[in-house]
């Protein structure tokens, strides 16, 4: 019954990275919960007065590919498994930036039980509600959770 209203509400609010792939796939599903991820995010900044995030699709790329090499060894970590720290997979993505942060978790299985989850966590939290970062990527793969958060240099 969660997953029927979470894939309502992405088609309410216009879920247009879901509408990219085909609704039998699990990759919409997926797609539809990182962007809810984004929604909550930003409706917990609200609380704050904070300005709300903007999707940056290169960043949720980035927070994807995390969130499988996580899933890969069943290991929740800021590190890849290569060796490279979540500053150097953003720079290696090509993409700028003058401040970034990342928060990850695994096993939730919807958009609101992460979302809580990371705001019980003073860390996490802070990552949220940083006044300084303007932007959100989100990875999900198999319940591995990444937000990658930026304040671009442009």
């Amino acid at each position: 019954m969660i997953k029927l209203a979470i894939i309502v509400v992405c088609l309410l609010t216009a879920c247009s990275a879901a509408r990219t792939v085909p609704q039998e796939s699990p990759l919409y599903l997926e797609a539809c919960y990182e962007r809810r991820v984004l929604e909550l995010t930003n409706e917990r900044r609200a609380t704050e007065g904070l300005e709300p995030l903007l999707w940056h699709d290169e960043l949720a790329d980035v927070a994807r590919v995390h969130s499988r090499d996580m899933y890969s060894v069943n290991i929740l970590s800021h590190e890849s498994t290569d060796g490279r720290t979540f500053d150097l997979r953003i720079s290696d993505a090509g993409i700028s930036w003058t401040r970034i942060a990342e928060n990850v978790a695994r096993g939730q299985r919807t958009p609101e039980q992460v979302v809580d989850e990371w705001m019980n966590s003073p860390l996490h939290r802070d990552n949220i509600m940083d006044e300084h970062l303007t932007h959100l990527g989100v990875g999900l793969y198999n319940n591995f959770w990444t937000q990658k958060f930026l304040a671009d240099s442009g």
